[in-house]
């Protein structure tokens, strides 16, 4: 699992964790709902907790036996 923060304008970050969430090689296992930055700041913050999807955890597994 490995977490990450997206961080930018608040259409940005949601199209961007949108897109994320329709990946096949990715599971999202947890997405925060939109928080502000402090003070008069115009920016978002989403945090996700994703992981590799089976699949592509197997082709993974397949490329680094190959070298």
């Amino acid at each position: 699992m490995v977490k990450v923060r997206l961080w930018g304008t608040p259409e940005a970050v949601k199209r961007f964790a949108d897109y994320l969430e329709t990946s096949p090689r990715i599971h999202i296992n947890q997405r925060s709902e939109p928080c502000s930055d402090r003070g008069k700041s115009v920016y978002q913050r989403i945090y996700l907790e994703i992981e590799l999807s089976e699949s592509a955890a197997e082709i993974i597994k397949r490329l680094k036996g190959k070298k």
